[in-house]
């Protein structure tokens, strides 16, 4: 990968990382036609060590996660490793934050982070919807101890 001009990425950055951002606050909110709404069609998906091809494969793993269990997500360090005109590619680390839901506490208590991932996200303009996923590899950097 060739780096890109801070001048270059400068636009682009502030649209990718909200769209990002809106991304993982979908997910922390389990709204996730929403959040598929955000992948192409034929949108890739690499969660927990495996590829979901497909919205729909993406959809069925996210229907699957266990209703107790919380998990938020907070992204830092986005920058625009590469681009050209129809995809780019944005480059984050995300710390997730795991706790289980408990009914009638306002605030959970919690340890710590569970992790520490970097994040691979590369966006291609989709016909008629401006920038959409294709592809994001979410892959463990630290594991912190509980």
């Amino acid at each position: 990968m060739t780096p890109v001009p801070s001048s270059a990425a400068a636009p682009l950055l502030g649209q990718l990382v909200q769209q990002l951002h809106r991304f993982f606050h979908q997910l922390d909110e389990r709204r996730y036609d929403a959040m598929l709404a955000q992948f192409t069609h034929d949108g890739r998906w690499l969660r927990q060590g495996q590829w979901l091809d497909g919205r729909e494969a993406i959809g069925a793993a996210l229907k699957a996660r266990a209703g107790h269990v919380q998990t938020l997500h907070v992204m830092t360090n986005a920058y625009v490793a590469d681009m050209s005109d129809d995809q780019a590619v944005l480059e984050a680390y995300m710390t997730a934050y795991r706790y289980t839901a408990a009914d009638g506490v306002a605030v959970a208590r919690i340890a710590g982070p569970s992790k520490l991932n970097r994040v691979h996200t590369v966006f291609r303009r989709d016909a008629g919807h401006d920038w959409r996923i294709a592809e994001q590899q979410m892959v463990a950097a630290l594991a912190f101890v509980e």
